[in-house]
């Protein structure tokens, strides 16, 4: 699968500007790495159907609904719990039949957590993206259907 070129550090900053959070450590990290998978002309996915978004770098992008980082109210209408504001979808799985996202604002009990969007209701799944991608490694399956108390068995 295709990666997507690493953000800089002023690239987060105008994403965080924009919508007033703050990415937490471990997914800034990521994304300075890895941006997610690479845009290309046809949809991107690993072998269980996962595809990651990246950030947006551009203003065009930051307009999409789908296929960057953006918040949950816009990418999972469905959702209209107060969650949806403060929770940013970073990847999906089988074209949004559940999403994945984080919660990036600070003030919030449960900052850096991954949440899972598969109904109205976003469900907490691991307390920061470092424990999601150590799970997904482990056990894909697991973590896409949301059961945590599996995920770290392989």
């Amino acid at each position: 699968m295709p990666d997507a070129a690493p953000v800089s550090l002023e690239q987060i900053a105008v994403f965080e500007n924009r919508y007033g959070v703050s990415i937490p450590a471990d997914f800034r990290s990521y994304l300075a790495v890895m941006n997610g998978m690479a845009n290309t002309e046809t949809i991107t996915w690993d072998d269980e159907g996962v595809r990651f978004w990246g950030l947006p770098l551009s203003d065009g992008q930051f307009e999409k609904d789908f296929d960057y980082i953006c918040p949950a109210s816009r990418a999972w209408p469905q959702c209209r719990q107060p969650e949806a504001d403060r929770l940013f979808v970073f990847a999906d799985w089988c074209i949004s039949a559940s999403d994945f996202a984080i919660d990036f604002l600070p003030e919030s009990p449960t900052y850096g957590h991954v949440f899972r969007l598969s109904d109205e209701t976003p469900r907490p799944i691991y307390p920061s993206f470092t424990d999601f991608v150590n799970s997904y490694v482990v056990n894909r399956d697991a973590v896409i259907f949301g059961c945590m108390e599996e995920a770290l068995t392989p």
